[in-house]
């Protein structure tokens, strides 16, 4: 799947602060409206090539835009931009449609296209397009952290987190669901935000208290399952388990996982049996990226791997791990996140460096962005196609 990237530093961007709504308002500017909303924009084509134009637009390579109001239904695509100028941008184009366009249409920040289920001063359910569609609820009526919850299915006329049947976290494990940061100060001081996402999984870190590359990460959707059989019921919610914004950094120590007692919470719709209710999880990784087996450093420079690699030559990296703690005696690989990768090494990149997977590799070929989170740890999102 493409893979979408919305930032703060965008055009028109929501703003993420220490304010009641700005949470909820950011989530439907992604997920349901979109931003950066154009009209009069008017195309022209040359081959395969067609050229969009309106001063001053605002968009950037690599943003995926969608066009709508022309009269040729060619050019109302969704579709990611090159732009050539502050006034111009392209799209490869099929087809032969009539160029210049009949009339001028509209562009903006496309948004994922998740529906709103229900709705009340700054509360939400949220539901993805497709896959197994199931909703995300979130409360916004605090300053510094949205409280976020997920269900199988809504009911009426619950809203936020009463809003549906299969609640995960459960009371009994988080009562009222997770959070997610928006600031350490209950203020209107904007914070600098970056979500990523397939349509059916989103990626969203918070820079909560201004620090240069203090980010938390949050998360919601579908990931990929390891069952031989249909999984219906891989959809993962993370966040913490208190307004702390000292979490959120996808370190998870086994006694962290979707417990309270730990700052980071993580929980699954249900078993991999596919029954009860919502159970605990965490994310894992290869034992050689992590501490004594117990914690995963994921960077900590006494336990990861020398940079670089001395068998490899170069970096290594492992898929996230979503982890099942249903079973009697064990914690079993349930699937993986699909886009995100956990860095072996102890800072072998600056924060925001891309690259590119060698050849030979099954990376090869996609191009990702490297982040800091903590303890000298490095996670890589993939910035091209999850898949």
């Amino acid at each position: 799947m493409p893979v979408f990237v919305f930032s703060s530093t965008d055009v028109d961007a929501p703003r993420c602060s220490g304010t009641i709504g700005d949470g909820v308002n950011l989530l439907d500017k992604i997920l349901n409206v979109g931003y950066n909303v154009l009209t009069g924009v008017t195309v022209a084509r040359v081959g395969a090539v067609a050229t969009f134009t309106k001063a001053s637009h605002g968009f950037v390579t690599g943003q995926i835009v969608r066009h709508s109001g022309f009269t040729e239904p060619e050019y109302n695509v969704d579709a990611k931009i090159t732009v050539t100028s502050s006034s111009t941008w392209t799209i490869p184009v099929a087809g032969t449609p009539a160029t210049p366009g009949a009339v001028a249409g509209g562009a903006k920040m496309c948004p994922l296209d998740w529906t709103i289920e229900q709705t009340a001063a700054n509360q939400r359910s949220y539901r993805a397009p497709f896959g197994l569609r199931h909703i995300l609820a979130v409360d916004d009526t605090s300053t510094l952290a949205m409280r976020v919850r997920g269900f199988e299915s809504v009911t009426a006329p619950g809203i936020a987190l009463t809003s549906g049947s299969g609640p995960f976290p459960l009371d009994t494990q988080l009562s009222g669901g997770v959070f997610w940061d928006k600031s350490s100060a209950a203020s209107t001081v904007a914070r600098a935000w970056k979500l990523y996402s397939d349509g059916k999984f989103f990626i969203f870190r918070t820079n909560y208290n201004g620090a240069a590359t203090q980010y938390s990460q949050w998360w919601f959707g579908e990931f990929v399952s390891y069952l031989s059989t249909a999984d219906a019921f891989a959809t993962y919610i993370g966040g913490e388990s208190t307004i702390s914004a000292s979490g959120g950094n996808f370190r998870s120590g086994v006694s962290q996982a979707g417990s309270a007692s730990g700052s980071l919470a993580s929980f699954i719709a249900r078993s991999y049996t596919q029954t009860g209710g919502g159970i605990a999880s965490m994310r894992r990784h290869p034992g050689r990226f992590t501490n004594s087996g117990n914690e995963a450093t994921m960077g900590g420079a006494s336990f990861l791997l020398t940079y670089p690699a001395p068998i490899a030559g170069g970096l290594i990296m492992a898929r996230m791990i979503v982890s099942d703690t249903s079973g009697v005696t064990t914690v079993d690989d349930r699937g993986y996140i699909q886009g995100l990768w956990m860095i072996g090494h102890n800072h072998p990149l600056t924060d925001g460096d891309t690259f590119t997977g060698a050849a030979g590799t099954e990376i090869a070929g996609k191009n990702f962005v490297a982040f800091d989170i903590s303890n000298g740890a490095q996670i890589a999102i993939q910035i091209d196609d999850w898949n």
